[in-house]
């Protein structure tokens, strides 16, 4: 029997425990309960006081209108950089002898900041200047001899006396003596009238053409005397085409006329013929000289030009020049911000870096939205870490409308933002800030003096554009809500300046939206 019984126990406890699926049910179920319970306590409390004429006046936190100044500002961060910074570049690629100055090292313009040797530097002056003198001599005789055959020839030819001239003048002379032989012994033999009358009209010819030729050449002697050129000349070449015209009307004439002669007339006209020829090669040996001169006279010219000593003296200037800079000087006052050289080994391209750190400027970039906003010459605000919170005064002295992406590492690059560089002029001196430090700047784009303006939630936009604020005015029993209608002006990030609607003195409410025109209210002055 007792085991019975404490089987049937057993059982009894068992059926009184709960599932966990029941338990979270009943749970859900109280839950809902409260919900509902709460509810309906709300309701009717806001029903009570709805439908209650004796509610409670509302409290309305309002501000008293005074003049002030209004500010609109565009915030950036950047980096403090000098103006003026330079490299100081390496001419002498020799052993550094010492380094001068420390990295962060403030100098004076012309300090000495490294020595370097001055060893080959030396030998190379020596080779050029040994140089420049052998080639000076060679110039010297080269522009000498170039001068000289120049003018021998110009000599010779003004003078008759070149060599091809006076062969050729005497073998013309020659044939002028043979040709007035010919011609008295075929006088002799045939001295009949009609041979006369024949041989005075070729001897008048002749004359026309000795004539023409004679001018021919005075102007021709006057063009040499002149310095110039017969090939160019339109008078020369019209008094020898008149000379060739009178020439061929003598030769034609003189043909027709020896037609009857005998072996004496055909010896008259072949030693003729041979003077004519010894003119024209004469004719022709005056163009040949003339280009002989040009070619001597171009031939002078190249050789000043090639001797003219202008390179090398350049060259001799530069090592020289090259020489002063062994000793490496600061080309300005600054800081030492880079040292590229080591004592005991060659120098490289660049030595030294140098800023100016009493001219600085901060370079950050700007967000799209306060691109237009921001103009050159409007003053800034500058503060970081390092100086605490002095502020520093700076001058926007660069706005940049090329922007450069920059890159968002927690999303795609479709997701970049547009940032548009700006350069910050710092005015004041003496600032304490850092090369290369990390500034805070506010840059002031809009200021207004002596303007009333409002909290943002106390302006109501209504649809039809038309804008309202409440103003708190008194009565007898105490304030009500008034809508006044309002024109604005100047934004700032928490504020609107009121140009219509509002005077100095007017207390305007805030939180205009939770507020209705005439409503009574418990004024709370801020």
């Amino acid at each position: 029997m007792k085991n019975i019984f404490k089987k049937k126990e057993i059982n009894t406890v068992k059926s009184t425990e709960k599932s966990p699926i029941e338990d979270f049910n009943n749970a859900k179920k109280r839950k809902k309960k409260r919900i509902i319970i709460s509810s309906c306590i709300l309701l009717t409390a806001a029903l009570v006081f709805i439908f209650n004429p004796k509610k409670s006046i509302p409290m309305a936190e309002g501000m008293e209108m005074a003049p002030k100044t209004m500010e609109s500002r565009v915030s950036l961060s950047g980096k403090v950089e000098s103006e003026n910074s330079k490299k100081i570049y390496n001419k002498v690629f020799d052993e550094v002898l010492s380094v001068d100055v420390k990295l962060g090292q403030m100098v004076k313009k012309g300090d000495v900041l490294a020595v370097i040797s001055k060893k080959e530097i030396e030998q190379d002056i020596e080779k050029q200047k040994v140089k420049m003198s052998i080639a000076q001599q060679n110039n010297v005789i080269d522009v000498y001899e170039a001068q000289k055959q120049l003018d021998d020839t110009k000599f010779q030819i003004e003078a008759g006396t070149y060599d091809d001239i006076e062969l050729l003048n005497e073998q013309i002379q020659q044939a002028a003596v043979e040709l007035s032989n010919r011609r008295r012994a075929y006088k002799e033999k045939y001295d009949d009238l009609d041979v006369e009358k024949h041989e005075e009209r070729v001897r008048e010819l002749e004359r026309n053409m000795i004539f023409a030729r004679k001018k021919m050449e005075d102007r021709e002697q006057a063009l040499k005397k002149q310095g110039l050129s017969i090939k160019d000349d339109k008078e020369y070449l019209k008094l020898k085409n008149t000379y060739e015209e009178e020439r061929s009307k003598w030769l034609n004439s003189y043909n027709l006329y020896m037609e009857e002669m005998s072996t004496e007339g055909r010896m008259v006209q072949a030693a003729l013929l041979e003077y004519d020829n010894l003119l024209k090669r004469k004719e022709r040996q005056h163009l040949d000289l003339d280009d002989k001169v040009d070619k001597l006279d171009s031939n002078l010219k190249k050789v000043k030009l090639s001797s003219d000593m202008t390179l090398e003296e350049l060259t001799l200037k530069e090592l020289l020049e090259n020489l002063d800079s062994c000793t490496v000087k600061a080309p300005m006052d600054g800081m030492i911000t880079g040292i590229y050289l080591k004592e005991g080994e060659k120098a490289e391209e660049v030595l030294f870096a140098i800023e100016d750190i009493n001219n600085l400027r901060v370079k950050g970039d700007l967000r799209e939205f306060d691109l237009l906003k921001v103009k050159e010459g409007q003053t800034a605000e500058i503060k970081s870490n390092f100086t605490k919170d002095k502020q520093i005064k700076g001058t926007v002295s660069n706005v940049s409308l090329a922007s450069e992406v920059v890159k968002d590492k927690d999303y795609e690059n479709k997701n970049a933002a547009a940032r548009f560089p700006a350069e910050i002029k710092i005015t004041d001196k003496d600032t304490g800030l850092l090369l290369g430090s990390s500034v805070r700047v506010k840059i002031t784009t809009e200021k207004k003096e002596n303007v009333l303006a409002v909290p943002f939630d106390s302006v109501i936009n209504e649809p039809d554009g038309k804008q309202y604020l409440y103003r708190a005015e008194k009565n007898q029993k105490g304030y009500i809500a008034v809508k006044q209608e309002i024109k604005t002006g100047m934004e700032t990030d928490f504020e609107i300046e009121v140009t219509e609607g509002i005077k100095e003195g007017d207390i305007i409410l805030k939180n205009a939206n939770m507020l209705s025109d005439g409503q009574k209210i418990n004024l709370s002055l801020n």
